[in-house]
């Protein structure tokens, strides 16, 4: 999952995503990435530590494992694994893309479910990272210079992929308000050039309880709008639903 523009919400819905997977009657195992290096929320929506070290991300992957890999994990009171490094650009410029690669991989068969929350610059590791996912949702408010953004940024994964990724394009902070100014889902769709794949409703109140509780919005503010937004999100990318407004995409490595 990747945002458009700063603040279109990308973070709060991936941990959302991620709460409502491990909530299920299955129980199942999920892990949130947090990639962004820089500017990365996860831990601080959640209010925990992260545990990921930039520093063994800059080492051969040969050296990364499972037993590591647990040592980097914060687990979540509310059932969800997180990996996260706290925010630095000191170590930037030589995080190892295998390296990166091979957490994934690790995570991948240690999780049912491994959610990634992608910064929105480019990085060494986004085309492996996208090719190698389910998945790749693309977050955009509902304001026109968002929606630019929102084309370049599917564009920039359908062209770092080599036309394998195909992402999924998700307007976030749907107002009530049927009349006014704001942008409609078909004029976002003429904007961005293609199909949008699913609407989440503006629920300012639950985002802010979550935030400031370190909770997914589920459980600040049980049935609302929002939540209730992203469960169907999770019901269309089931395998064998069909999503109404784009294509199912083919599965891939889970991630």
């Amino acid at each position: 999952m990747t945002p458009s523009v700063g603040g279109a919400g990308a973070t709060l819905v991936a941990v959302e995503i991620a709460y409502q997977l491990s909530q299920r009657e299955e129980r199942n195992k999920v892990c949130l990435v947090d990639l962004d290096f820089f500017d990365g929320a996860c831990a601080s929506y959640l209010n925990c530590p992260a545990n990921l070290s930039q520093s063994a991300l800059t080492q051969s992957a040969d050296r990364i494992d499972e037993a590591l890999l647990q040592a980097f994990i914060t687990h979540h009171k509310n059932g969800i694994d997180l990996l996260a490094a706290p925010r630095s650009n000191r170590l930037w410029n030589a995080i190892k893309p295998e390296a990166i690669l091979k957490v994934l991989d690790i995570a991948c068969r240690l999780y049912d479910y491994v959610i990634v929350d992608l910064p929105r610059w480019p990085s060494p590791w986004m085309s492996s990272v996208v090719t190698g996912a389910d998945e790749n949702i693309v977050m955009s408010e509902l304001t026109v210079p968002a929606l630019h953004a929102a084309r370049n940024r599917a564009e920039e994964l359908e062209d770092v992929s080599e036309g394998i990724a195909q992402p999924r394009i998700i307007l976030n902070r749907m107002s009530k308000k049927l009349f006014g100014n704001t942008v409609t889902v078909s004029q976002a769709e003429e904007a961005i050039g293609r199909p949008v794949f699913a609407t989440i409703s503006s629920e300012w109140e639950a985002a802010l309880a979550a935030v400031n509780f370190g909770q997914s919005v589920s459980q600040a503010k049980p049935g609302n709008r929002l939540a209730k937004d992203v469960t169907r999100i999770i019901e269309l990318l089931e395998p064998g639903e069909e999503a109404a407004l784009s294509p199912p995409i083919p599965s891939r490595k889970r991630s």
